[in-house]
Order: C-alpha cells, then structure tokens, then sequence
C-alpha cells in the first residue's frame, strides 16, 4: 500500500534544507538573500527536487490547483518586468505638427491656425493646436 500523498509530501520537505522548504511552499517571496545564494549555488539540486515534489503535489489535487495558480501569477508577474513599458498618451502625429508649426511659423494666431485645419477637414480643438505649439517650444527651449 502507498504513503498518505500528505505524509509523502511531509516527509519530503522535512528532508530538504529550510531554504528549500520556503522555496517549494512560497515561491521566492519569503527567501532572503542568502536563501537565494543558496538557491543559485544548487541550481541542479533544486530542478531535480522540484520534479519530486510536483509529483506529489499532483496527488494531492487542492495543493496542486493553489501551486499552479502561485507559478501563473508568478510568471505574470515575472513577464511584465520583462516587457518595456511604451510613452505614455497617444502618439503624435507627425505631418499634423509640422503643419501646426508652419502656420505659426507664417505669423498666425492659435485660433487662425485651428481655422484654417478645419477648413482642410482636420478636426482639433483650440487646445490640441495650443498643446501641438508648446510641444514644440518645449524641443526648441528645452
């Protein structure tokens, strides 16, 4: 007759170092820094250990279930740290910009220049124009 999947997994940590046993249980949010040397140092130790004690998570359905759902949200996590964030707002459009700073270049007001872009079919606002010229102040300033 088998072990109790419990007893199995009781006794299979009890057999590992501390570290080890913070490690399979939490995940690296309860290791230290040294746990994490230790952690490097047996790397290979580690992979083969892990093997076992997925096994016998497995037997035991609930552990399981909670186990896989800590490595998705690790691994979430994980991923977002690995993605660049991008700039913030929406991208400028360039041939828009070069425009505005051309009217304004040819001495006209905010308002005339916000005119003349919706007389063209380009519609913004009073604002967009202001925020497009203080953009470039700020290039040309800066």
């Amino acid at each position: 007759m088998s072990k109790n999947p419990e007893k199995e997994l009781e006794e299979f940590l009890a057999s590992k170092p501390a570290w080890m046993q913070r490690f399979f249980q939490t995940r690296f949010g309860s290791l230290s820094p040294d746990d994490i040397q230790e952690w490097c140092n047996n790397f290979d130790e580690v992979c083969r250990a892990k093997d076992e004690y997925e096994r016998i998570l497995q037997l035991i359905p609930a552990k399981w279930k909670a186990y896989r759902k800590r490595l998705k949200q690790e691994a979430q996590g994980f991923s977002q740290l690995l993605v660049p964030k991008g700039q913030a707002g929406r991208k400028r459009n360039e041939e828009l910009a070069e425009r505005i700073w051309q009217l304004d270049a040819d001495g006209k007001s905010n308002l005339e220049i916000h005119c003349v872009l919706r007389a063209e079919g380009i519609n913004l606002s009073l604002e967009g124009v202001e925020s497009y010229l203080k953009s470039r102040r700020k290039v040309h300033t800066g």
